[in-house]
C-alpha cells in the first residue's frame, strides 16, 4: 500500500469528522473533482459508521508517529527503510482489510433516515413581496400555504421564478419527483444556490442520500450561508 494512499484515507477520514479548517475543506473539496483515486477512496469511506472513522484515524495517526520516531532513531539516512517499509503497511493494509469487511456487514444493517434529515432541514422559501399584480396570484397562495392553488397559479405564470417556488410547493405536499423536475427546468439567476439546496432535500425525500450528497458537495464550494448549511447538512448524511 502507497504512502499516498494512507494520507488520503486520513485526508478524508478528517473531512467527513468535521476536523479540517474551511480553507483545507474548500481544498479538499477541488481535489476530489480531480483526482479519480480520491474520489473513489471517498465513495466507499464515507458510507463507513462514525465510530469506525475516528478509530481509523487514531490508528492512522499513532502509525505516522511510530514511523516519525523509528527514522529519528535508526537514521533518516537510510533510503530504503524510508521508501519501503513493508512490515508497517502491511499492518496498516490488514487493519484496512478489517474495517471493510465490520463496515460491509453494518451497511446491511443501517440506513440513512432521510425522512427525518429532511424534515430537519426543510421549510418552504419565503414568498416574494406581493404587489397585486394578477401574476402575483401564486404568490398569495403560496403565502396562505395554500399549495395546490399556488402551484396551478405560478404554472401559468411566465416569470422563471414560479419554477422555483413551484418546486418548494411540490416539497411541501410530499412529492419530491415533480419538486425535483421543477427546479432542474428553473434557469434563473436569482435563486440559483437556494434552487440547489432544495434539490438536495427533494432527493432526500425521495430517499436518495446519494444524488443529495453529490450537489451539497458541490454547494459547500461556494460562499455564504448556503455553502455552509449544505457543509453542515453533508456531516449527517
Amino acid at each position: 500500500m502507497e504512502l499516498k494512499h494512507i494520507k488520503n484515507l486520513s485526508l478524508i477520514d478528517n473531512y467527513l469528522l468535521g476536523n479540517l479548517s474551511e480553507e483545507q475543506n474548500q481544498e479538499f473539496l477541488l481535489r476530489l473533482n480531480s483526482d479519480e483515486e480520491l474520489r473513489k477512496e471517498y465513495a466507499f469511506v464515507k458510507n463507513l459508521p462514525t465510530a469506525l472513522l475516528e478509530n481509523r484515524s487514531r490508528r492512522l495517526r499513532n502509525k505516522f508517529s511510530t514511523w516519525d520516531i523509528e527514522n529519528s532513531v535508526n537514521g533518516s539516512n537510510d533510503s530504503r527503510q524510508l521508501l519501503f517499509p513493508w512490515k508497517k503497511y502491511m499492518a496498516i493494509a490488514a487493519c484496512i482489510s478489517l474495517l471493510i469487511f465490520v463496515a460491509t456487514m453494518v451497511e446491511f444493517n443501517s440506513e440513512i433516515d432521510t425522512a427525518s434529515i429532511f424534515a430537519d432541514n426543510f421549510s418552504p422559501y419565503p414568498s416574494e413581496t406581493v404587489r397585486g399584480e394578477e401574476s402575483d396570484k401564486g404568490y398569495i397562495f403560496y403565502s396562505n400555504r395554500d399549495y395546490n392553488k399556488a402551484i396551478s397559479a405560478f404554472q401559468k405564470s411566465k416569470d422563471e421564478s414560479a419554477k422555483f417556488f413551484i418546486g418548494n410547493s411540490f416539497l411541501a405536499l410530499n412529492e419530491p419527483n415533480r419538486a425535483i423536475s421543477a427546479l432542474n427546468s428553473y434557469k434563473g439567476k436569482k435563486y440559483k444556490l437556494a434552487a440547489q439546496w432544495y434539490l438536495a432535500l427533494a432527493h432526500l425525500q425521495n430517499n436518495d442520500s446519494s444524488a443529495a450528497k453529490a450537489i451539497l458537495e458541490n454547494l459547500t464550494l461556494q460562499k455564504g450561508a448556503y455553502g455552509k448549511k449544505a457543509f453542515s447538512l453533508l456531516q449527517t448524511i
